[in-house]
Parts: C-alpha cells; sequence; structure tokens
C-alpha cells in the first residue's frame, strides 16, 4: 500500500512538472513567412482636439496585414498586426481613422466624425513610414 502511494504521488509529480514545461514559454511563436513588425504609437488630432473614439488603421503598400489601433480619451494608440502590440509591418503605409456611427440611437448627424478623405486608404493624406530600427511614435494631425 505505501509503494502505491508513492508511486501515485510520482507519477503525479512527473505530470505537474511536464505540464508546466509545455505552460511556460512553450507556446506557439510567431510564423517565421509573416512580414517583419515594429512597434507603433501615438496620437490622432483633429482641429487641435484629441480624436477619442474609432481606430486608427495603418494599411501597408506593400505585403501584410492591416495594423490596427484603437483610439482612448487622449486620442491616443498603440497598433496590433499580429498579435497585441507587435506594431505595424515594416515600411510605407496610407492610414486611416474609423469612427463607427452611433449605435445608442442619436442622429448620425449629430455623430462625431472626421473629413471623409481620412476614412479611405485611397484618399487619405496620411502617410507613415514603419522603420525596422525600433519603435516609431506618430502625430497623426487631421484638418479640414
Amino acid at each position: 500500500m505505501i509503494v502505491a502511494k508513492r508511486t501515485v504521488t510520482l507519477f503525479a509529480l512527473l505530470g505537474l512538472a511536464s505540464s508546466s514545461l509545455f505552460t511556460s514559454g512553450c507556446g506557439p511563436s510567431r510564423d517565421p513567412n509573416l512580414p517583419p513588425t515594429a512597434y507603433v504609437s501615438g496620437q490622432v488630432t483633429y482641429n487641435g482636439q484629441p480624436v477619442n473614439q474609432g481606430t486608427v488603421t495603418f494599411h501597408p503598400d506593400g505585403v501584410g496585414n492591416p495594423g490596427v489601433g484603437l483610439l482612448d480619451e487622449q486620442g491616443q494608440f498603440e497598433l496590433s498586426t499580429y498579435a497585441p502590440g507587435d506594431g505595424a509591418v515594416v515600411g510605407s503605409h496610407s492610414v486611416t481613422i474609423d469612427i463607427p456611427p452611433p449605435l445608442d440611437g442619436t442622429s448620425p448627424e449629430d455623430a462625431y466624425s472626421v473629413p471623409k478623405p481620412y476614412t479611405d486608404p485611397e484618399t487619405t493624406p496620411l502617410k507613415v513610414s514603419v522603420s525596422e530600427d525600433g519603435e516609431t511614435e506618430v502625430q497623426l494631425v487631421l484638418e479640414d
């Protein structure tokens, strides 16, 4: 009976040790075929005021997924492309600002918005180059 308890305890300890190996840093790694990214953060202002709602999207001119960041109360954002906070694909980007229509029943005419050219990657005047050298901090200034 004592041998059986020790064997069960030994197997339990081995099970815990092996499961901790798999959960401590041995998670899925980034696909090496994906384009490189670099950290990007910044602030968006419109007519001198922070844009405190919506999203910023960096549309790469080359290959790769767009980098997207949620705007906070101060108009600040941090981009994510393939993983949270990984930034944007290295290279040139067209930048758009998207503010979804209100869902609370208010009139769309009263909703906060930015000029239409800033909402389309084909017409936006906002262009940003993301360098692989390190972090990119941008100030996106929207004007009428």
